[in-house]
């Protein structure tokens, strides 16, 4: 249905919802047998016995992800032969960071189709910074902390230069998003533990933009 409204025009932005973020769903499958736990639980107790039902779990989703790009692969412009998904961006993320936590921090993405060539493609980047801060350099003599004693790591680009990156992308100007005086987009009051330099606020993630 979703790739029937965008291929009509009914509208150019649309959002898919997979589980939601206290998903309790067991979803059983023939080579891992029935889930003991819902995904929630699943995915806070990583390095267990779930460790392989959770990767099925993760896996069945991305399926269904590779579903949706595959039907955005027909072609649109049989002149250039463009396909659909290569005029869209298809945004692929969680509320789950590399962590088996709720902390919005080291954020996987996955970005599909250019945008009508706008964005490169074909690319894996790690943002992180692990073990330096962002001016590149290893002087640990203000290294964060977390609650529970472990050493945090600088991480590199804060989450809002990525939607930066999406409203630029889309043909806005800083002027059509930013908020009163403030530069930006979004709440950067969430800085845990003061771990992103935030720059000028208004620049995109690098490495995206073609």
């Amino acid at each position: 249905m979703l790739t029937a409204i965008l291929k009509c025009g009914l509208t150019r932005v649309a959002t898919l919802q997979l589980g939601q973020r206290t998903e309790a769903r067991t979803l059983p499958f023939e080579d891992t047998g029935p889930f003991p736990i819902g995904h929630h639980q699943m995915t806070h107790e990583l390095g267990g016995v779930n460790d392989q039902q959770l990767g099925a779990l993760n896996a069945w989703y991305g399926s269904r992800v590779a579903r949706l790009l595959d039907r955005l692969s027909e072609v649109e412009d049989p002149e250039t032969g463009a396909t659909y998904l290569d005029n869209t961006l298809v945004y692929w993320g969680n509320e789950f960071g590399c962590n088996p936590v709720h902390d919005a921090n080291a954020m996987p993405v996955l970005l599909a189709g250019s945008a009508g060539g706008r964005l490169r493609t074909g690319r894996y980047v790690d943002y992180r910074r692990v073990g330096l801060r962002l001016d590149g350099s290893a002087d640990d003599s203000d290294v964060r902390h977390t609650s529970d004693g472990g050493v945090l790591d600088w991480r590199g680009r804060p989450y809002n230069e990525l939607l930066i990156t999406f409203l630029q992308v889309m043909g806005l100007s800083p002027a059509d998003y930013e908020s009163g005086d403030e530069p930006g987009f979004g709440d950067y009051s969430n800085n845990l533990y003061g771990m992103y330099l935030l720059g000028d606020r208004r620049s995109p993630l690098p490495y995206l933009l073609a």
